[in-house]
């Protein structure tokens, strides 16, 4: 479960994305194929982690595309669906799209590679309105391609000073300044 209430003072090491990423939403589309479809689809690319062998979660694996669906469905009409088929539920997301105008989509920690489990979701956003926007997380470049992305962010690592700071301010949260140098420099 995400939210969009966060604390911006905590974000660390990404001063130099965020305009582009704003840019990417607030922009244009700049391909005549994306202004055509009404869509521009963003794409933040990066690892979370350090390891590239990791099986975590995958909000297109089949087996979840019917929640992605539904969770997009009550964003739209407030409701929960009363259909549970993927194939009515993509008719219904079709049908909100239209009728909403602009939408701002955010796809989560995307992972599969797999064009065909997109495929239903591009054709259900082809029904935009000018100037919405899908935004996908991912830690795989191929995912972006995949997923025809107007706009790629590949992210990188973080710095090792931005990795420390990340640390000191979970891990010495309620620590005094003074206690804090001490315990930084343990730590060190």
């Amino acid at each position: 479960m995400t939210t969009f209430l966060v604390d911006e003072s905590t974000f660390l090491g990404r001063d130099e994305h965020i305009g582009y990423i704003l840019s990417g939403l607030l922009g244009e589309a700049s391909s005549s194929d994306a202004i055509e479809r009404n869509l521009h689809v963003i794409s933040l690319s990066g690892h979370g982690r350090y390891w590239e062998n990791d099986s975590g979660p995958n909000c297109l694996q089949p087996s979840h595309c019917c929640k992605v669906v539904i969770t997009i469905i009550e964003a739209l009409d407030d409701h929960r669906p009363n259909v549970a088929e993927f194939s009515n539920l993509m008719a219904k997301v079709c049908e909100l799209i239209r009728q909403s105008g602009k939408v701002f989509i955010v796809l989560d920690d995307v992972w599969t590679e797999d064009f065909n489990l997109w495929d239903p979701f591009r054709i259900a956003f082809k029904n935009c309105a000018p100037g919405c926007r899908i935004l996908v997380t991912t830690r795989k470049s191929r995912v972006a391609e995949i997923i025809e992305s107007e706009t790629t962010i590949n992210l990188g690592v973080l710095s090792k000073e931005d990795c420390w700071s990340i640390f000191r301010n979970i891990a010495f949260f309620d620590c005094d300044s003074k206690e804090c140098a001490h315990l930084e420099e343990l730590a060190r």
